[in-house]
């Protein structure tokens, strides 16, 4: 039920880990296990669970669910700003934002109760980054989440995974927790940094033996 947002530079091995956790691919040690009955829906950066081969409509249309009609799937590409005669068009027509925003629409529509997803705010409008917000808060299972967006992040997560250096830091709290820890931490650098700067003080003068 929970939403974590994954942090980290570029090259610090944040898809990998992504990639690690769903089984695409191996840990070099130790082993992944999910939960009973999870169901995984992938959002990856590069867009490839579309067909550009497709139109929209039926690259969204979840083929194993026999409950989805036609209106429903068009409804739930309008939520994501693809409406008329978008839901018919070719998805390799569509830019880079449609593209996002019918791979987002694709993830929602698939009864995943695991949703990972790796930077979907890439190429997405406020207005499409609104909706992703909202979709996130509304859903009832649990989201992993790659983002460089810290606004975004400090919407939804509800804790923060940190990749730095091969390692992995859990902040329970969500982004503004981080946000804290970080200001707490150079603050204290800072204080570290001035008293090693510090001249050294002169001793004591000795005091003056009373005469006898």
């Amino acid at each position: 039920g929970e939403c974590v947002g994954i942090l980290g530079s570029n090259g610090a091995g944040k898809t990998t880990l992504l990639k690690t956790l769903i089984g695409r691919e191996q840990p070099d040690s130790g082993q992944v296990k999910l939960g009973h009955r999870v169901q995984v829906g992938y959002h990856d950066q590069g867009l490839q669970s579309l067909s550009y081969d497709t139109t929209v409509v039926r690259a969204v249309w979840p083929e194993d669910d026999t409950d989805w009609v036609e209106g429903d799937v068009r409804s739930l590409l309008a939520r994501f700003g693809l409406k008329g005669d978008h839901a018919f068009r070719k998805v390799g027509q569509l830019s880079g934002g449609e593209k996002a925003k019918a791979a987002l629409a694709r993830l929602c529509a698939t009864g995943a109760n695991l949703l990972v997803m790796d930077e979907p705010t890439n190429h997405l409008d406020i207005w499409s980054c609104e909706s992703l917000e909202r979709s996130i808060r509304e859903f009832e299972g649990t989201v992993l989440v790659v983002s460089h967006d810290r606004y975004f992040l400090n919407k939804v997560a509800d804790r923060i995974v940190v990749v730095a250096d091969g390692r992995v830091r859990v902040i329970d709290g969500g982004y503004e927790a981080y946000q804290h820890i970080v200001q707490k931490q150079k603050e204290e650098a800072e204080k570290a940094k001035a008293r090693a700067a510090a001249p050294p003080h002169a001793p004591a003068a000795p005091k003056a033996q009373p005469r006898t």
